[in-house]
């Protein structure tokens, strides 16, 4: 029996069966003729920053938490198993605007593929884009396609949207809205703190995960460490509960603005949040807090934000389109955010650039039988391809092996939703082609972005906690000499450096400086490379051993 279903939260992997005991509307398997359609002149795409599929009702949230969006839902066709391409804001972001996967983390817009909003603008949409988030900036190049682009701050007013909304009420438009309250720090302003103040005790069952982390990795303060957990996680109810409130302003809004029989409005997220649900990998603040000796604890030690995981609570991503000639509906199977591109497009009956990856959700929303596809997401130390009945499989990079240790993982999703149990070892034949729709998602996947930083990037990504996310490979090793490059291969104690030694060995020399820099062929003797081969053997990590095979392969 199938085992596609819908994750509502820890522990709900939603069985298409079970469903209907819900009140959820299954689409019909058979297809349904096309109806007539008006034509879409207003496209509004409203993205919520942290926002988790299941602090919504129509995931499972307690009644009352998200009222506005449960009402839109209720009108609208709600994608329950909607999944993003990075759980880190600048991926998944650059993935929606391109329409495509990436392969690669940066902190830029891609600037060789067609963006979402060029595609409106070439057709004579007015587009505009409301941000609340300062990596998603003009500089970085996700304004390409918009008439203009206005930063705002979190918990701001939604006058200058609105006004835009008015003063477009002639014109067809196209506007995207990046709002950025749930993401961390949990701090609403004090007219909605509620659940900060008074928050709900961990169930019971993540009460027993909390005690055997503590347990095993001999941590300290235990009952503080559970009541700052929960004070945590009532400051994000707070904060999805602010931000549904301002979600249907701007939805009451826009329909005041434009005729609704003639727009359509997404609402959807770009990853999730961790919310202590795992062990948190050590190259960000776990790592900081263990190499400053502080006593560690639950907070310190498992993940309480996303950016370098693939676990399916950063993942899952609600996803609403409302779209006028739709009947209301509630779809089960697995989507990707890459979809988003094409539906838009096909909704407003503009052409679609050439080899998209993602398909139009369009023929679902009338009804049509669902596909079986799967859902790629994607970090730096990760990959992780989710399939249409109920597999995961995590597939480390060669970062991941290296920093991390990540290994191959595979879970049973229909009876191990919380991806706990590693059974990789059991089915070998499942992990080794899962592994190849990877590695081909990877050799597709957008790659090769301008990574350099102004002092503002990097503080801004501080700020969110991003600043362990980007590539420490050191433009300086290029500069070694074959000489230092080897001493640091056969003596650095770190992983890492040993890698981006063993890298450099395989790429040009960068000689000079300005305008007399070039860059020269490193010359690989036969003494050299024997040397190679003998520190292959020696190599402990498998991501070195790798970047030796392929300068030995050389």
């Amino acid at each position: 029996m199938s085992r596609v279903g819908s994750w509502i939260g820890p522990g709900s992997w939603i069985k298409p069966g079970s469903l209907a005991a819900l009140g959820v509307l299954l689409v019909a398997g058979c297809e349904q003729p096309a109806p007539e359609r008006p034509p879409i002149d207003h496209v509004l795409v409203i993205l919520v920053d942290t926002l988790r599929a299941d602090a919504l009702g129509a995931w499972g949230a307690p009644e009352g938490a998200t009222p506005a969006l449960d009402a839109f839902a209720d009108q609208s066709t709600v994608f329950l198993n909607a999944h993003t391409q990075g759980s880190f804001t600048a991926s998944s972001v650059t993935s929606i605007f391109a329409g495509r996967r990436i392969a690669e983390e940066s902190v830029k817009m891609h600037d060789g593929v067609p963006t979402l909003a060029e595609q409106f603008q070439a057709a004579g949409f007015a587009t505009g884009a409301f941000i609340c988030n300062d990596i998603i900036n003009e500089k970085s190049g996700y304004a390409r396609g918009f008439d203009s682009m206005l930063q705002l701050t979190p918990y701001s007013d939604n006058g200058p949207i609105v006004e835009w909304f008015a003063a477009h009420s002639s014109a067809r438009t196209f506007a995207y809205v990046h709002l950025n309250e749930a993401h961390d720090p949990y701090e609403p302003p004090g007219e909605w703190i509620d659940k900060r103040a008074n928050p709900d005790p961990i169930a019971a069952e993540r009460r027993a995960l909390f005690e055997r982390v503590h347990e095993q990795y001999e941590l300290v303060d235990f009952d503080a460490s559970v009541a700052h957990i929960e004070t945590e996680i009532g400051g994000y109810a707070d904060d999805v509960s602010y931000s549904d409130a301002r979600i249907g302003a701007l939805i009451d809004a826009a329909r005041a603005a434009w005729p609704p029989e003639r727009t359509a409005i997404v609402v959807t997220s770009d990853h999730g949040e961790g919310l202590w649900t795992r062990v948190a990998m050590l190259s960000g603040k776990r790592g900081q807090s263990l190499r400053a000796g502080d006593p560690q604890t639950l907070a310190t030690t498992l993940m309480p934000t996303h950016g370098n995981q693939v676990t399916r609570e950063l993942s899952h991503v609600p996803l609403i389109v409302a779209a006028p000639g739709f009947a209301p509906a509630r779809i089960d199977g697995l989507v990707e955010m890459i979809d988003l591109f094409p539906t838009l497009l096909e909704l407003a009956h503009l052409p679609l650039p050439a080899d998209l990856p993602g398909e139009s959700l369009v023929a679902r929303m009338r009804g049509a039988r669902e596909p079986a596809g799967d859902a790629f997401t994607f970090t730096r130390f990760n990959a992780s391809l989710i399939t249409s009945d109920g597999w995961q499989l995590i597939r480390p990079t060669l970062k991941g092996v290296c920093e991390e240790s990540v290994v191959i993982q595979l879970y049973d999703l229909g009876t191990d939703p919380e991806a706990r149990v590693n059974v990789a070892e059991q089915h070998p034949e499942l992990v080794e082609r899962l592994e190849a729709l990877v590695v081909e998602r990877l050799r597709t996947g957008l790659r090769g972005f301008d990574q350099d930083l102004t002092p503002q990037d990097a503080a801004n990504l501080a700020d969110l906690g991003y600043l362990e996310l980007l590539d420490e490979f050191a433009p300086e090793l290029l500069r070694l000499p074959t000489p230092e490059l080897l001493t640091i291969l056969s003596e650095a104690t770190e992983c890492v450096d040993r890698l981006g030694a063993a890298r450099a060995l395989g790429s040009p020399r960068t000689t000079g400086a300005g305008d007399d820099e070039r860059k020269v062929e490193r010359e690989l003797t036969p003494e050299i490379l024997a040397t190679l081969a003998e520190r292959r053997d020696l190599e402990g990590s498998p991501a070195v051993r790798e970047a030796l095979d392929a300068v030995l392969g050389s």
